[in-house]
């Protein structure tokens, strides 16, 4: 870089310049950042570092701040994990640390001995099977096609196993690999034992909230062979298909539910029950080591009886037979150790494995007749589920205490283990205030608990600020985390929709977004984007689309609401007639839809979040296609069309054209921000200035007349020089002679050919950029600008050809500026 700024300064002395050498020196500098870049991104697990972002302070203290976070300094002994070790002991000794946790982890993963009569007794519940033609679809021969189509599927950037090979690897050549490749793929589908590193899984410890001196808040994740992992892909996308055939409708991570489905009946029950009166309880289960404690024999006990064959079962079993794992404990790995127990969190057949384990107990309480269900209109509800998180619902005492008989029968059955004080009770309907509950111990919500992500309580409006106060909190936060960082306003809008905004999508789906939190969060995003409270542009003119003068900035409210109504609506169309959904809403959407359904129970109360979904319905009614919309479409019906006050200031402009062109992909980032500054007039010369009452007067400190956009840029004596030499420019790269730049200098374009209007637009990109980043000293503009255009290397082969390209460094790159007379 020292050697790279001499050359600067010969160029604004000299205006000569040795262009191989800068090239040379740019190329080096350019792939040792981009290494270092590399390295932080990657220890940093970064997803929010941007296009154009530099390494920065705030990147490295970043990194520093996750490699502390993820330092295990001090560790408490707990009962049973090793002999002489008094509980409650805390070790600090760097290598007695990574000798408990070994020996933690190696106790945690031995099989225990399980109840087979108790086993015997869950199975009978299962009465479901696939049948032939459905074991033969999952028996058939696997084809390189369906392998690479299992690589594609899976998520890339992800640590690989301890053979080092990434996802992308297996990607990129596959060309190269993928007849070797699938024929060992294929064996180890048929049963071949697997090597040595391919039954090793690397585990690295991820920090939990609460006393991270306990193991028990660390969650284990394996890092699994590559190859391994598209074995155990494959399986689960064979089985995902067939899974609704096999498994109940409590269960919500199959049967094409999702987690959203199972928030929205939990919302459901609640606001049903509170508004009946009706007497109940949620029990939330909290599973403790939920997948390290599935017991193998008892899993294949359950796909027999559900019909899987011999060859599936062999399949799965070859990815958890004769496993090892060692843990990575202060970047070093522990001793190697035996895994009896448990599926991998980190391997593709993990969720599905764990769903069938538990589809017995579902089954269990769904069929116990002791059991009251929960009538919630014409549906009877006593357990749904997501994964390890179970919600079970309970009606009377009666009920309360057999639940937890037919839990404590699966534990013995199964190794799982339930942690009773995490473990949370809440009272619904006219239970809502009861404390005193048949079992002890468990953990009692008073006001709203928490379950999924979303928090829940029997008064509405509690649970609606409750919600959207805690993301607005998390956003602050957020944002005050990235104050470090040097963003132009492209880079902040990326990083709002990409990393803020997506904070309240998923609540989206459950809860609308009341318009005060929208002002709030909204407060704190255009803040981020300009520095400052004020906004120079109208917020809906951001939202628009690049191409229309916005940002693409998504409008949080109108998006939210979007999620809000397509949820609410699929909800509806895709369910039962006894669902909840259909008694709350059913008369108000048939009306909207012209549907006439005499046995629909008339609801003259509705629930505040149904009145808000169905306003938006009404409105969407106009939408083509309708009811058959997503969010997608929605939102671009709903968000208002907000044009640039510039566009009504000069009406003649092509502004469609205008938006297209600062755009442009050969535009440098950071010059962006600028042309869009320049294009709305927001740009901080002196009149603008002068009206913001920053400064007393708007004239220019150089010609004393008035400083606007026009004259900063086109008629300040300082910058003529140069504008001259960009005339040259112009008419010899793009054979446009101008006797005025004015209109030009607006990127309203003459109609002149594709390429020629690409060079114009790089020329007069480097032109406005290099006047405005020297705005404090006009001084030797002509040569700065040349230099600009040299060094960003702007002037690209692909953009002009092989003779402009060649042209331009003979006679621009090597002459001095007063010795090109081209016209």
């Amino acid at each position: 870089e020292i050697k790279l700024n001499r050359l600067y300064d010969t160029l604004n002395k000299t205006g000569e310049i040795n262009y191989n050498e800068v090239k040379s020196i740019k190329s080096r500098i350019s792939m040792i950042k981009t290494k270092i870049l590399e390295g932080v991104k990657i220890r940093n697990r970064m997803q929010d570092q941007i296009e154009g972002e530099k390494i920065s302070a705030h990147l490295i203290g970043k990194q520093a701040k996750i490699k502390t976070k993820k330092a295990i300094t001090a560790i408490k002994v707990e009962d049973n994990i090793v002999e002489n070790l008094n509980s409650g002991t805390t070790i600090k000794d760097k290598d007695t640390i990574e000798w408990y946790i070994s020996k933690y982890y190696e106790k945690l993963y031995k099989k225990e001995n399980s109840d087979k009569n108790l086993q015997n007794w869950f199975l009978q519940f299962v009465d479901r099977k696939i049948d032939e033609h459905e074991n033969n679809r999952l028996e058939k021969n696997v084809l390189n096609q369906e392998i690479l189509d299992a690589i594609k599927t899976m998520n890339l950037n992800k640590s690989p196993g301890i053979d080092g090979i990434p996802v992308e690897f297996y990607s990129k050549y596959w060309d190269i690999i993928n007849v070797e490749f699938s024929e060992i793929i294929r064996n180890i589908v048929k049963g071949e034992k697997l090597t040595s590193y391919q039954r090793k899984a690397i585990i690295t410890l991820i920090p939990k909230n609460g006393d991270l001196e306990l193991l028990k808040q660390w969650r284990p994740i394996s890092f699994i062979c590559t190859d391994v992992k598209i074995v155990a892909k494959i399986l689960a996308q064979r089985l995902k298909p067939i899974m609704p055939n096999v498994i109940s409708e409590s269960q919500y991570c199959v049967n094409k539910k999702s987690i959203v489905d199972c928030n929205n009946k939990i919302r459901d029950i609640i606001y049903y029950s509170n508004e009946n009166d009706i007497t109940g309880a949620l029990i939330n289960l909290d599973w403790e080591k939920a997948f390290d404690r599935v017991d193998w024999n008892f899993l294949i006990k359950i796909m027999e009886k559900l019909g899987f064959s011999k060859f599936i079962i062999k399949w799965l079993l070859n990815l958890y037979t004769n496993i090892t794992s060692a843990c990575l404990i202060n970047g070093k790995i522990s001793k190697e150790f035996n895994i009896e127990r448990g599926v991998r969190q980190g391997c593709p057949m993990s969720m599905l494995a764990y769903v069938l384990f538990q589809e017995p107990l579902y089954l269990a309480i769904e069929k116990c007749n002791r059991i009251t269900p929960l009538e919630i209109y014409n549906e009877k509800v006593k357990a749904i589920g997501y994964a390890d998180d179970t919600t079970i619902f309970v009606k009377n005492d009666n009920s309360f205490i057999e639940i937890f008989n037919v839990i404590k029968m699966f534990e013995k059955a199964s190794n799982s283990q339930i942690n009773i004080k995490k473990t949370k009770i809440y009272g619904i309907g006219n239970w809502c205030k009861r404390i005193n509950w048949p079992i002890n111990g468990l953990k009692t919500e008073i006001d709203y608990f928490c379950t999924l992500g979303i928090i829940f309580s029997n008064d509405y409006d509690t649970a609606l600020h409750a919600n959207w106060r805690k993301i607005y909190d998390k956003i602050k936060i957020r944002f005050s985390m990235m104050l470090g960082r040097n963003l132009n306003i492209y880079q902040k809008a990326i990083i709002i929709n990409s990393l803020i905004s997506s904070k309240l999508w998923y609540t989206s789906h459950v809860y609308p977004l009341p318009i005060e939190y929208s002002k709030l969060i909204n407060t704190e995003i255009f803040k981020f984007i300009w520095n400052s409270n004020s906004n120079p542009i109208k917020r809906e003119v951001i939202n628009r689309n690049k191409d229309k003068g916005g940002l693409g900035l998504l409008n949080i409210y109108y998006k939210a609401k979007s999620i809000f109504i397509s949820t609410t609506l699929r909800n509806f169309l895709t369910s039962k007639e006894n669902s909840i959904i259909r008694y709350c809403i059913a008369n108000k959407i048939n009306n909207i839809l012209g549907i006439r359904n005499n046995q629909i129970v008339i609801r003259n109360k509705i629930a505040p979040f149904y009145e808000y979904a169905i306003d938006g319905i009404k409105l969407c009614k106009k939408i083509d296609k309708f009811p058959k919309v997503d969010s997608k479409i929605i939102y671009k019906f709903l968000l208002p069309d907000t044009k640039p006050s510039i566009e009504a200031m000069y009406p003649n402009y092509s502004w469609n054209n205008i938006w297209k062109t600062i755009n442009f992909k050969y535009i440098a980032i950071n010059d962006r921000p600028i042309l869009y500054k320049y294009c709305h007039e927001i740009l901080t010369t002196n009149k603008r200035l002068y009206q913001i009452r920053i400064r007393d007067n708007p004239l220019c400190d150089i010609c004393d007349m008035e400083e606007s956009n026009i004259h900063k840029f086109y008629f300040c004596p300082q910058v003529q020089d140069c504008l001259l030499w960009l005339k040259k420019v112009i008419y010899y790269l793009c054979g446009l002679n101008c006797n005025s730049l004015l209109k030009i200098l607006s990127f309203d374009f003459p109609n002149i050919e594709n390429r020629n209007k690409n060079t114009l637009c790089i020329s007069i990109s480097n032109y406005i950029a290099c006047t405005w980043y020297n705005r404090e000293n006009l001084v030797m503009l002509t040569n700065k600008l040349k230099a600009k255009m040299i060094f960003d290397q702007k002037i690209k082969l692909e953009i002009l050809g092989n003779k402009a390209n060649k042209v331009f460094s003979e006679n621009y790159c090597k002459a001095k500026i007063e010795d090109i007379g081209l016209l």
